[in-house]
């Protein structure tokens, strides 16, 4: 597989991983913020907004190696890490909210 499909699949994918970040933050706010500050609910797009907002102020960088061979697996294994943490956040906070 050539380094642009490699980058154009690797670019789709973490799009969606990003929609799907959006989605579990708006859950958790939703759950525990809405409640508490007794506010109306966001649009999806207004969390995407703030999403994108903090994610700039507050960007480390992540570092992928520079080696080109393994780099498509590191890259991988990082989005792979981000859905797993996002699900994680999302399963523990509703089970949260279940008790609440």
């Amino acid at each position: 597989m050539s380094d642009l499909k490699k980058f154009a699949m690797t670019w789709v994918v973490s799009t969606l991983v990003g929609f799907y970040s959006v989605f579990v933050l708006m859950q958790v706010w939703n759950w525990f913020a809405i409640p508490l500050l007794h506010v109306q609910e966001p649009s999806y797009w207004l969390i995407y907004g703030l999403n994108m907002l903090f994610g700039l102020m507050t960007a480390v960088g992540e570092q992928v190696p520079s080696e080109t061979e393994g780099i498509w697996s590191d890259v991988g294994l990082m989005i792979f890490g981000r859905v797993v943490s996002r699900s994680l956040t999302l399963g523990i906070g509703f089970l949260v909210h279940l008790l609440v």
